[in-house]
């Protein structure tokens, strides 16, 4: 029982219409929460069932559980998390857990994502439900009950309101160790069945190594054995030989004594020769001795270079292929990398072409209104310098008139009557040529209307083609959403016709032995050959049918059809041949059935004409289909049935009525196929689909190019008017720079004729008189023009460079501008590919790193091996080079020698002879003797070849020796029994030791594992036994207290709880209720006050045996009068002493009976605010 726990406060963040941060404290042991409809209070019931493990959306009125999250207003955006926190007082430690004050928190993203939270530390909800075992709190406890809860009791379904009573009689926990435990004890099966596999195999391995092990154990013992017996012989041998040896050693001694005495006569006359001979003998015998060695040396190390050069050669391959495949993949990931740099490059570069392109264009507009403006301002200054040097010349000239005047006024009083005349001609000429030039001024001036209107006609179609090119471009853009929109749903469906492709190629969710024959099948024309196939392959429905067709024919569906009972009789033997299974097979030439032709307004029609297959297999569909009726509904259903006789009906939801009578239905059907009906035509639906896409990504892909093209055509349109426009622009200036020159010799012409008649009168004045005072005038004039001058000049070269450098950014810009465009086209064309290029090099790149790590591996092994022989040959050449230069010392130490004697042996020649007979005899014996050494050696060498040990070894075993009878048949006999085992495995006997410990280590697990098994099912039989005694004594208490309640709250009346069988941890529990004055009847005949305070009486019955420490009520007093509404609220009264409760309700007399009131508002549209008002202190 639950002592003192009490809940502390809620906290609300985010979750429904509570946005803001809110916190609800529950300090009293009556709080009600009051508001208007729709401001959000069943949303604080909703937040603490939902932070206790609701895990239906649908039971919080939501479509999702990412409904719980605040879905914003017009004022206040969206949350991206929701979290409620339930905080209770565990003071009394009530529940397992060593902390006094518990918080439970659950957390919910919109990008799906939850977590709970115990003390702030992350849990699993199991955990959370385990905590609250037996509490009565819980998603199936007692602590929540609102009016949906009360219909779950009443009127729900028997397991729904056994959560209840198993809850209330405290054997939830006992449940859940019930439940732990039949997971152990299946988990214990699981790991039996595969330890008997285990055993089995090493059962196996077993029986081959002591067989093995045996055969090794007798070889070891026959070997040994031998050993000893061939060295018994070999110690024999010895012995034997050693005296012959003697034997023959001591004759040896009699005749080199006798030589000796005839070697010293000889001595006497050869001078030492004998002793040289006998060198060069010595010598000569070494020198063939080596040379015989040095040609086994140069064998055995020719063979260790062919097999280096072998090993060589496999590794030149291995490192070809290993550079190879590293080059190929340092390549390939130097190309990925290098393609997703150049796409980033590229997108990077395609954003900064289209802003330098308009850029560029900006400053191509810009320059050619400054070009203008210089260029006329350039013109006027040269216009000035013209004048200015006409100005200056003319100054100049008449300075030197004035000057060469006043030196020879007298004299020229006739010329100037005579220039008078000149001048009046010349003004005349001026005259004549102002017309002349006028004229071409008004000529000019109508041509530079003309070509300004064409440059603004210009500009206007320049305008036009960028407004289509904008235009398309924003087409462009559209067309590549929609070609990545393609290409992702190519992608998609390729993927889900893949694992469509591979489950119908696999037959997966068919049974094993369906898919076993028909793999065998798909491998094996002969057995194809006796299979038209299987029945869900054969049919086709529509999609709305596809449910109620998949429940009518249930595993008939992976029925094979065949041609004949021939085929059938062949298929089934098969199967028992090669042990697959079990399948039902339909011939098609024996199964038929009548097509029955029924009317009702309520049917959709018999299911036979809904499906559509081959008209071959007819009398099977009919066969299972004829007599099975297709309605909407399950009232449909019904009225049908009634109507109708001997046919089975089917909704279109997958409820059934059988031809008998019984009904199949219920919600935790789930609305979907097992996915074997129509899978072929998915799969060729997908492909359709693929295809499709397939035409529609070129499609866009051709618009796409058909854009680039009309946009590369308006460039190039655009371009001719521009360089159009550019050429208007060349003849607008010149046609400006004419009109130009025209106005200033117009100017000149106008000022020099004003010269010419103000010179007329100077000679007309100075004709009467005589003045130079204007020649200090002229100097002046002529110094300050001349100034002015050079200013002008360096401004004309100034702004000629300006301008120069202006044209030239012009023409680069210009240059830039089509350059940018071409490649914008060529960088966007490039990213296509590079993504192409980087997909296809992703997939090489881990083909060829598996082939590399193989290729090291050879190459690691073959320089080992190399390594080893190559150490063997150096050995074996270091041993050859030292042979060589001993054998070059031999030779010329005996050429000396030889040299040295040849002329003495003539000499002693006849001395040799004499002693002739005693070499011969001293060979035999000297023969003999190496014989016997030779046969010594030979016997010895066999033995250590035979046992693989040195000559230190033999002769440390002969004086250590067990002398023993041995004979060379013994010898036979135990060699011909080592031929009969043959070859045995030394390791066998370790390895059949450590498999007889395995195998022992198996059975002990065996043996743990059938106890362990034992102990689990003792203990559910115990657990089953604790609960069935707790549920059957806490079921009678609540029955009685039940009974006595309901009588009070309904002022007499009965009431009862029973079970409907004598299995008390599974039967169902049924309500019996009576008000006064009526007759017992059921449950769902009752009002809805009566259900509510009958609800409300078996509520407060298992809060007397089991109350929870708190308890929530949402609204059951809606239904209840007002006299209902005091004997509930007196009753209520009655339990806080041992339940904390929170009621949510709208009625006035329950609100008064609130120890604290949280009044529930929306100040602000679609967000809940709670206000807190303590009651007592407003009674006060």
């Amino acid at each position: 029982m639950v002592g003192i726990m009490k809940l502390k406060y809620v906290e609300l963040y985010g979750f429904k219409s509570f946005a803001d941060k809110t916190k609800l404290l529950f300090n009293k042991d009556i709080s009600a929460v009051v508001g208007p409809n729709g401001s959000g209070k069943s949303n604080i019931a909703d937040a603490i069932k939902w932070v206790l493990g609701e895990q239906s959306a649908k039971s919080l009125r939501g479509a999702s559980m990412q409904d719980v999250i605040f879905s914003g207003t017009d004022i206040k955006k969206q949350m991206n998390m929701a979290q409620v926190s339930l905080i209770l007082d565990n003071s009394d430690k009530s529940l397992p857990i060593a902390f006094d004050e518990v918080n439970v928190t659950r957390r919910v993203y919109r990008t799906g994502d939850s977590e709970y939270l115990l003390n702030k530390s992350p849990v699993r909800l199991k955990d959370i439900r385990e905590l609250f075992l037996d509490t009565g709190i819980g998603k199936d406890g007692y602590s929540m009950i609102g009016q949906g809860r009360i219909d779950e009791i009443l009127n729900g379904k028997n397991e729904e309101r056994r959560y209840i009573f198993e809850e209330a009689t405290g054997i939830s926990k006992n449940k859940y160790k019930k439940s732990e435990a039949e997971k152990k004890l299946l988990k214990n099966e699981e790991n039996l069945a595969q330890l008997c596999s285990e055993l089995k195999v090493k059962k196996q391995q077993f029986d081959i190594l002591e067989k093995q092990s045996q055969n090794a154990k007798e070889g070891i013992k026959l070997t040994n054995r031998l050993e000893l017996l061939e060295l018994n012989l070999l110690d024999k041998a010895i012995q034997k030989n050693s005296a012959d040896l003697q034997n023959d050693k001591s004759k040896l001694e009699y005749i080199d004594l006798e030589l000796s005495n005839s070697n010293d006569k000889l001595n006497k006359l050869t001078n030492l020769i004998y002793p040289v001979q006998e060198e060069i003998d010595r010598k000569t015998d070494e020198l063939e001795e080596k040379k015989e060695n040095q040609i086994l040396g140069d064998k055995k190390i020719q063979s260790l270079e062919n097999q280096i050069n072998i090993l060589r050669e496999k590794n030149k391959f291995f490192i070809a292929d290993k550079e190879r495949l590293e080059k190929a993949i340092n390549i390939k990931k130097e190309k990925i990398l290098n393609f997703k740099d150049l796409i980033v490059e590229k997108e990077f570069k395609d954003v900064e072409i289209k802003s330098k392109k308009e850029e560029v264009n900006r400053q191509v507009i810009e320059l050619n209104k400054v070009l203008e403006v210089k260029r006329l301002k350039f013109n006027n200054l040269k216009s000035e310098k013209n004048l200015l040097s006409i100005s200056i010349e003319k100054n100049k000239e008449k300075l030197s008139d004035l000057k060469i005047n006043k030196n020879t006024k007298e004299k020229l009083d006739d010329s100037n009557n005579q220039l008078k005349l000149n001048y009046i001609s010349e003004i005349e000429k001026i005259d004549s040529l102002l017309k002349n030039k006028c004229t071409e001024i008004i000529e000019i001036e109508n041509n530079i209307k003309n070509v300004e209107e064409k440059i603004s006609k210009n500009v206007e179609v320049i305008n036009e083609f960028n407004d289509k090119k904008n235009v398309i471009i924003g087409i462009l853009e559209k067309l590549r959403l929609q070609l990545s929109t393609k290409k992702n749903d190519y992608l998609k469906l390729e993927s889900q016709k893949d694992i469509l492709e591979r489950q119908y190629k696999s037959y997966d969710g068919y049974y094993r032995s369906v898919q076993d024959l028909l793999k065998i099948a798909d491998k094996n024309t002969f057995i194809s050959s006796k299979i038209v196939g299987v029945l869900a392959d054969l049919i086709e429905v529509e999609d709305k049918y596809k449910v109620a067709l998949d429940l009518a024919l249930g595993s008939s569906l992976q029925n094979i059809v065949i041609e004949n009972e021939e085929d059938g009789k062949f298929l089934i033997n098969f199967l028992k041949k090669n042990n697959i299974g079990r399948i039902t097979f339909l011939p098609i030439n024996k199964i038929s059935a009548n097509k029955y032709n029924v009317k009702h307004p309520k049917i959709i029609d018999t299911f036979n004409n809904l499906v559509k297959n081959d008209k071959k297999i007819d009398g099977i569909i009919d066969h299972f289909l004829s007599k099975t009726i297709l309605v909407e509904s399950i009232e449909d259903a019904v009225e049908v049935s009634k109507d109708i006789k001997g046919y089975r009906v089917i909704t279109l939801d997958g409820e059934i009525i059988n031809s008998w009578g019984s009904m199949v239905g219920g919600n935790t059907f789930k609305k979907e196929s097992n996915g074997l009906l129509n899978r072929r035509k998915e799969l060729d639906d997908l492909i359709e689909n693929l295809h499709n896409l397939s035409i529609d990504i070129n499609k866009i892909n051709e618009d796409i190019n058909s854009k680039n093209n009309n946009i590369d055509k308006l460039n190039q349109n655009i371009q001719e008017f521009e360089s159009a426009n550019i050429n208007h622009q060349i003849n607008l200036n010149n046609f400006n720079k004419n009109i130009h020159e025209l106005n200033v010799e117009v100017m000149f012409n106008n000022k020099r004729k004003d010269e010419f008649s103000e010179l007329l009168n100077k000679i007309d004045d100075e004709l009467k008189q005589e003045d130079f005072s204007e020649i200090e005038h002229l100097t002046s004039s002529i110094e300050k023009e001349e100034s002015r001058m050079e200013i002008v000049s360096d401004n004309i070269e100034k702004l000629n460079v300006n301008i120069s450098e202006e044209e030239k950014k012009l023409l680069l810009n210009k240059s830039e501008l089509d350059v940018l465009i071409r490649d914008l086209s060529i960088i966007e064309n490039d990213i296509e590919n590079i993504k192409i290029d980087l997909e296809d090099n992703s997939k090489t790149l881990k083909i060829d790193e598996d082939s590399l790590v193989k290729t090291i591996n050879n190459i690691e092994n073959s320089n080992q091996e190399i390594e080893k022989l190559s150490k063997d040959m150096f050995n074996f050449k270091s041993n050859l080079n030292l042979s060589n230069s001993e054998i070059v010392v031999v030779e010329e130490e005996l050429k000396n020698l030889i040299t040295k004697i040849k002329e003495d042996k003539i000499e002693i020649e006849n001395l040799k002879s004499l002693i002739s007979e005693f070499e011969k005899e001293k060979y035999k014996l000297e023969l003999k003797i190496e014989n016997s050494e030779q046969k010594v050696n030979s016997l010895r060498d066999d033995y250590k070849e035979t046992y693989s040990i040195t000559d230190e070894e033999l002769d440390e075993k002969l004086k250590r020796i067990d002398k023993i009878e041995a004979t060379k048949k013994e010898v036979l006999d135990i060699k011909s029994r080592l031929s009969k085992i043959g070859y045995f495995n030394y390791e066998s006997i370790e390895q059949f030791n450590i498999i007889s410990e395995e195998l022992d280590f198996l059975n002990k697990q065996y043996d743990d594992l059938i106890a362990s098994k034992n102990d689990i099912i003792n203990m559910i039989k115990s657990i089953e036994k604790d609960m069935k005694e707790t549920f059957a004594d806490a079921f009678e208490k609540i029955k009685i207290r039940f009974n006595e309640i309901f009588s009070i709250l309904f002022n007499g009346g009965e009431a009862e709880i029973k079970l409907d069988s004598d299995d008390v941890l599974n039967a169902g529990i049924d309500i019996i209720a009576r008000p006064p004055g009526k007759k017992l009847k059921s449950i769902a005949l009752l009002s809805g006050g009566e259900k509510a305070l009958t609800a409300v009486a078996l509520l407060f019955a298992i809060f007397e045996i089991n109350p929870a420490p708190f308890c929530v009520l949402d609204e059951i007093d809606a239904a209840l009068d007002e006299a209902n509404i005091k004997r509930y609220i007196g009753y209520l009264k009655s339990l806080v002493n041992k339940t904390q409760f929170i009621i949510i309700t709208h009625r006035k007399v329950t609100m008064e009976m609130a120890e604290i009131l949280y009044g529930v508002t929306m100040e602000e549209k679609g967000i809940s605010k709670v206000i807190t008002l303590a009651l007592d202190e407003y009674k006060e």
